[in-house]
């Protein structure tokens, strides 16, 4: 499948996090540093096993609970195998993840994150730097995914915001992982939703936004999808 749009724009990144009593993860006041990953203790934007090349591209260049119609932009609707996005067709993308409009977190003892190739891998980064042995990573690749699994391997004493399984997608979503984090980078099969994100947080899960816990469960999810909605692109959050 071919699937054509317009890069993402990336805001300035400002975010951070604190283990708070090992079973909420509340993210502090911003570091301030000159680059995304100085800013944040984080490596590169896109993991080490590369995913392969995003498709060439054909055109140009809300939180949980958000209305379904959020940040709808009239653009060109999909058809065949390729369509075409421009920057305003990504917008509503962009602010759900930017910690400026949406600030959020989850967090679980496991976390699986799932998310299109073609926008996320320029979009989110790996805490790396802080891990200090404490995380053990192997990068693999099925079919067309590019999947990255970080497993602690420390005791609960050693845990921290630096030093657990963590990945910050944007500027605004933090996502931590107690023990294992899987991050699934997916090529784009339906050209009717050409961007995926999926955050699943199982065992002791928690979300929030700022320093608010929002919701608590054996098993929370967050992310949605970007779909042609009554003649424009929309961001749809799951559920909607």
């Amino acid at each position: 499948m071919q699937v054509g749009w317009a890069q993402p724009r990336r805001p300035a990144a400002r975010g951070g996090a604190a283990l708070a009593g090992l079973l909420a993860l509340l993210p502090l006041a911003a570091c301030h540093g000159p680059t995304l990953s100085h800013r944040l203790g984080l490596a590169s934007r896109v993991p080490a096993a590369t995913p392969p090349e995003p498709a060439p591209l054909a055109g140009g260049p809300g939180a949980p609970g958000a209305t379904p119609a959020s940040g709808g932009v009239r653009g060109t609707p999909p058809g065949g195998r390729q369509v075409r996005l421009r920057p305003e067709d990504l917008a509503p993308v962009d602010a759900w993840i930017d910690h400026r409009r949406n600030p959020q977190w989850i967090l679980g003892d496991e976390v699986e994150v799932v998310a299109s190739t073609e926008y996320f891998a320029q979009a989110l980064t790996l805490n790396r730097e802080g891990f200090s042995g404490l995380v053990e990573r192997r990068d693999d690749r099925q079919g067309d995914d590019t999947v990255v699994t970080l497993r602690f391997v420390g005791d609960e004493a050693q845990m921290s915001a630096m030093s657990n399984p963590r990945v910050l997608i944007g500027t605004g979503l933090t996502v931590t992982a107690r023990r294992l984090l899987i991050l699934r980078l997916r090529r784009t099969r339906d050209t009717r939703q050409p961007v995926l994100l999926r955050v699943t947080a199982n065992g002791r899960a928690a979300r929030g936004r700022h320093e608010t816990v929002l919701e608590r469960a054996p098993m929370l999810r967050v992310g949605g999808t970007l779909r042609w909605v009554d003649g424009a692109w929309r961001w749809m959050p799951l559920g909607s």
